[in-house]
């Protein structure tokens, strides 16, 4: 019986691309950083920034989305009915 290709999960099939701008001075330290935990043995060898961004995406997320909702509630208590 032949095997089937694996079909990519949903999340594989909506990913997106994105573009970020950071300082030159930013950018050197994640890179020195990045490079020295793969060193260090304790990041991946196939870690890259990407890797930071989506993490940091996925950790802020939620967080960004309180912030909303509270800025909401507060919009609609702040008007007057």
């Amino acid at each position: 019986m032949p095997l089937q290709p694996k079909k990519p999960s949903s999340a594989e099939t909506a990913l997106v691309n994105i573009s970020v701008k950071i300082s030159k001075a930013e950018n050197d330290e994640l890179e020195t950083l990045i490079h020295q935990g793969k060193l260090e043995g304790i990041l991946p060898r196939s870690f890259s920034k990407s890797d930071l961004v989506r993490d940091a995406i996925k950790n802020e997320l939620p967080l960004f989305r309180e912030r909303l909702s509270a800025l909401r509630r507060k919009e609609r208590r702040a008007r007057p009915d």
